[in-house]
């Protein structure tokens, strides 16, 4: 999925209040954001290891990570979702979002899609003017939200899974 977002605004009454990871703290911010991964359509793994996910986004943003760009979103005393906006390591002008998730308990209530054109005014008003992600082809939510933003979809990324190694030689 791909948009430009030169002089992009969200259309949406921003309904939220938002605190940073650097203002939370990893704990509670990892287990907001477990708690907004729960029931994903893809997430298929029984044992996951969500502090180990957390370090694999930080190790990948690299250069690029700043905590104060990861947002924890709260309506009132709710903690919603949350949004990773991210520019990337080599590439000044394009960014991507990490990572967006609505708590199970707020879902369909439009603050997916709130919170996505959210992420995205927040790359533009840190100079990124081209945003590309991705979401997999199984979360028909996260598509939508996409869509309805004005994200295109450009392509299709495989993932091959060689399985366990359990039981071959």
């Amino acid at each position: 999925m791909e948009r430009d977002l030169a002089g992009y605004r969200s259309p949406y009454r921003d309904p939220f209040t938002y605190r940073s990871l650097d203002t939370t703290g990893r704990r509670e911010f990892v287990r907001a954001m477990a708690e907004a991964s729960e029931g994903d359509p893809f997430e298929d793994a029984v044992d996951r290891d969500v502090d180990r996910e957390f370090q694999e986004l930080i190790d990948y943003a690299g250069r690029r990570f700043d905590p104060s760009w990861w947002k924890l979103a709260s309506v009132g005393r709710d903690d919603v979702g949350v949004v990773l906006p991210q520019v990337f390591a080599d590439r000044d002008n394009e960014g991507t979002l990490f990572y967006v998730g609505v708590r199970p308990a707020f879902r369909g209530r439009g603050y997916g899609r709130a919170l996505h054109a959210a992420g995205l005014q927040f790359l533009e008003r840190r100079g990124v003017t081209r945003y590309v992600g991705s979401t997999d082809e199984r979360n028909a939510p996260m598509i939508a939200v996409c869509r309805t933003n004005g994200c295109v979809r450009t392509g299709t990324q495989l993932f091959l899974d060689a399985g366990s190694a359990e039981g071959t030689r």
